[in-house]
């Protein structure tokens, strides 16, 4: 008899060992290893997510484990589940104990994907508490709030509290096409805007008298519509963008004359943008590379106007840089843009024109804020800044004896609207 109890204690004992040692799970996010459970512990050493670790010991909501040489202790909620709970057998009943975690930041959300741009399922306040229903994508989680709302919150959100309550229903249907598909869709955004704009023009060329120099200023009133596309595509950022501007100014230039009778030049202009961009997400931050073309139309409502005035058409391809900011958890997105004319050129009206032939360069700087209002509506804020410098050569139409001309424009707006989008 005693020598059975023996056997069977040992053969116990090689079982245990057996299943520790089976008891193998992944990094879901970067893990420190500490030297006794608790935050605070010291750090034995540090891994980079997807690392393979071997089970020692559990106690609570921390784990010791083992990575080659270094034994620590890390939260459960940054590990993978056992390979043995993933592989129960289904008739085992509906009822089981799952992982739970509280949030511990706010303006935290439960998203539709593990993306921080995603859209928001479900806002969390801090402490609210949650159950984990499946931990595989690095830096996420896949929860549910327990009043009909699951989705992905970031791991950094939230700290883990250990087993939850019995959950009685079957486990969620695995969806492992949902993401795919969602990476593959596109973000449409939509702006419109209204603001001030001030338009300054100075003349100068070769001769003197009348209208061979001369410099003019404007107010207006401009309403603007944008819409981007975006495909989702992780950290590389493609997308297409487009706009289109109307300023209108009445009364207008004043001439005061007096080479011809003083007058106001009442005008309109029209002005329409596409962009191609590629960036790249660094965290927080997406610098862009732009690349696209400028159509602008200034229209007297006259031709024959008091300061004998052409109406004009600019056309430009141009090139720029940008960068957008945007915290995870953050209301507010920041986007700043340069562009500039790689070539141009104007025509005006035929019998006006100041030369012969034109050169056109151009510069366009871009600040715009948006603050979120609700999901998927912003308040949106801009200031633009515009400089086009133009150079004529051959006889001038408009006054005789100019042969050489040069403008330059100078044009800023400030504008306030809505933006809309997901």
């Amino acid at each position: 008899m005693r020598r059975t109890a023996i056997a069977l204690a040992m053969l116990g004992a090689v079982l245990a060992v057996d299943s520790v040692r089976a008891d193998t799970r992944t990094s879901l996010v970067e893990i420190t290893l500490r030297k006794l459970p608790g935050e605070n512990q010291d750090a034995v050493a540090t891994y980079a997510t997807g690392v393979t670790v071997e089970v020692l010991e559990i106690k609570g909501r921390w784990i010791k484990i083992k990575i080659d040489k270094s034994v620590g202790w890390v939260p459960r909620t940054k590990l993978s589940e056992p390979a043995a709970a993933a592989a129960a057998p289904a008739d085992a009943g509906p009822r089981s104990h799952r992982l739970g975690v509280q949030v511990r930041q706010p303006d935290a959300a439960i998203r539709a994907r593990p993306e921080a741009g995603a859209p928001v399922v479900a806002p969390v306040a801090p402490g609210a508490a949650l159950t984990v229903l499946a931990g595989d994508t690095p830096g996420w989680l896949h929860v549910d709030d327990g009043h009909g709302h699951a989705g992905w919150i970031a791991a950094a959100a939230v700290a883990d509290v250990g087993a939850g309550a019995p959950v009685v229903d079957a486990p969620p249907p695995a969806r492992p096409a949902a993401a795919p598909r969602a990476r593959g869709a596109w973000t449409l955004r939509g702006t419109a805007a209204i603001g001030y704009r001030s338009i300054d023009q100075r003349f100068t060329s070769n001769a003197t008298g009348g209208l061979a120099n001369y410099a003019i200023s404007a107010d207006a009133s401009a309403a603007e519509v944008g819409v981007a596309a975006l495909p989702r595509l992780g950290k590389l950022r493609l997308g297409v963008d487009a706009a289109a501007r109307f300023t209108s100014s009445d009364p207008g230039i004043d001439y005061p004359g007096p080479t011809l009778a003083p007058g106001e030049i009442p005008f309109t202009m029209f002005e329409a943008r596409g962009t191609a961009r590629v960036g790249y997400r660094l965290g927080p931050v997406t610098p862009q590379l732009r690349l696209g073309g400028f159509y602008g139309a200034f229209l007297a409502d006259e031709v024959a106007n008091a300061g004998r005035l052409p109406r004009e058409a600019l056309w430009a391809a141009t090139a720029g840089l940008g960068v957008e900011v945007a915290p995870p958890r953050a209301k507010v997105t920041i986007e700043a843009r340069g562009d500039v004319a790689l070539v141009g050129a104007r025509a005006q009206t035929d019998g006006l024109a100041d030369g012969m032939s034109s050169s056109v360069g151009a510069q366009w700087f871009e600040l715009r804020l948006a603050y979120a209002v609700a999901p998927h509506v912003a308040v949106v804020a801009g200031f633009t800044y515009e400089r086009y410098a133009t150079d004529w050569a051959g006889a001038s139409e408009r006054w005789a004896g100019v042969t050489e001309a040069h403008r330059l424009d100078h044009a800023q707006l400030v504008s306030f609207g809505i933006g809309a989008g997901r």
